[in-house]
């Protein structure tokens, strides 16, 4: 593996180099579907722990740490503002339309069990500023039972 393949990449190019189809794998797999291996290889989701151990023993893909979604989250999304109101904290974000469909295709993925769980590698400070706003809210909502 390249270090700038990603495991879907990776998954599809072996597949190929070994003849076989989405159907052929998944039929190898035994509990997974066609569909599952074609989101895997879009990198829309990654194999469960016991499916990566199958497919290093089946096909040669080799076992390593948890993987995460490699999408570039940084590059399609910024922090332009922050803020409070009486009631809440704001914050304001500028996306596009490749943000938009990637959320899209994750939850196409999680909608129709492909998978049950994706891993996200969302930017750190977006991760923070939600932790923030999440514990302005809860300090209100506690300040307004007393």
């Amino acid at each position: 593996m390249t270090s700038d393949m990603t495991l879907g990449e990776l998954i599809r190019s072996t597949r190929k180099a070994l003849g076989m189809t989405q159907v052929d794998l998944a039929d190898m797999l035994g509990d997974t579907a066609p569909q599952t291996v074609s989101a895997w290889e879009r990198d829309v989701s990654i194999p469960r722990r016991k499916t990566m151990k199958a497919l290093a023993s089946l096909i040669g893909i080799p076992e390593g740490p948890p993987l995460v979604d490699p999408f570039p989250w940084d590059e399609h999304i910024k922090l332009l503002d922050i803020g409070k109101t009486d009631k809440e904290a704001v914050v304001v974000l500028h996306y596009d339309n490749i943000l938009v469909q990637r959320l899209q295709d994750l939850q196409s993925a999680l909608v129709s069990n492909e998978v049950d769980h994706v891993y996200v590698n969302m930017p750190v400070l977006l991760l923070e500023l939600l932790c923030m706003a999440n514990a302005y809210n809860n300090m209100e909502t506690l300040g307004e039972e007393e």
